[in-house]
């Protein structure tokens, strides 16, 4: 892989523009220190986000990219509505052209006047991207299929409801891909609380997320989960339940740095988590449709 330089958002535009790639050639992707094996690991990857930055999903599709190395075919699960799946699968199929975008941000999801970061333009662009790392994934041999699954729900009786659903959306996934031929390594990319594999959260020590079911459910070591680090900088994110309260908020620092990379702890911590990605300083990335 080529090493990378700039910031990160410069280098995500960069694989993307490099994205075609040659025939049973490795795709060009944005270079990410990774521990030795990560990827191969475990069968679920579990990747926790804040929401309503440019940087964190752009490492999120890298990683997916960096993923075509290995000898398992993708699932890529998103904290998305399911009732999106048919315009994120028609999307991926396309030529990713402006018409192709405007169909994929139609859907009533990404138009909703209450505006979380999940729908920012720096989502639409890592779609944008599993489209071409999807292509380049076909053009290998022998061929790396990379599947999305859209795992969230719009209507849940309580929270707890909505992480068991996503969670159960993921298994139906992995039984699914139990009788295929090739293995399969799944990656899920939801908010840090839902990935989390430890019980309870900061306000409810009862609560169980779409990890802790998980955790529960697969076997020893088929799970791992790490969760964001950053520099600072700002996002886009929501401070009630109220719209007017969504928009370009200042966010501190976690750690320091400038480069991408995942670092693994000795043990997982209070959280559940094994480790963190670094995506160095963050910048704020608005709705990806204009209102």
């Amino acid at each position: 892989m080529p090493v990378a330089c700039g910031s990160a958002a410069s280098r995500h535009a960069r694989a993307v523009e490099q994205a075609e790639p040659r025939a049973a050639a490795a795709p060009a992707c944005v270079s990410i220190d990774l521990p030795d094996g990560f990827l191969e690991g475990q069968e679920v990857l579990l990747v926790g986000d804040f929401h309503g930055t440019a940087e964190i999903p752009a490492f999120f599709a890298e990683l997916a990219c960096a993923a075509l190395g290995g000898t398992r075919d993708l699932i890529v699960a998103l904290e998305l509505p399911a009732e999106e799946q048919g315009r994120v699968d028609s999307y991926l199929d396309s030529a990713g052209s402006e018409a192709d975008r405007r169909a994929l941000l139609e859907g009533a999801f990404w138009n909703q006047e209450y505006q979380d970061g999940r729908r920012s333009r720096a989502m639409a662009a890592m779609i944008e991207r599993l489209r071409t790392v999807r292509k380049a994934g076909l053009a290998l041999e022998p061929p790396r299929r990379v599947a999305v699954l859209l795992m969230d729900v719009s209507t849940v009786s309580s929270p707890g409801a909505r992480d068991r659903s996503m969670a159960d959306a993921i298994l139906r996934a992995l039984r699914a891909s139990a009788s295929t031929v090739e293995p399969v390594l799944l990656m899920a990319y939801a908010g840090n609380l839902h990935t989390r594999t430890a019980k309870g959260s900061p306000w409810d020590p009862g609560f169980e997320s779409m990890g802790y079911h998980l955790a529960q459910t697969l076997p020893a070591g088929a799970l791992r989960a790490v969760d964001v680090a950053h520099a600072g900088g700002t996002a886009w994110f929501c401070t009630t339940a109220d719209p007017a309260e969504c928009g370009e908020k200042p966010l501190k620092g976690r750690a320091e740095g400038s480069e991408w990379a995942i670092r693994l702890f000795d043990r997982p911590n209070d959280e559940g988590y094994s480790g963190t990605f670094f995506v160095g300083r963050v910048t704020a990335s608005p709705p990806a449709r204009e209102r």
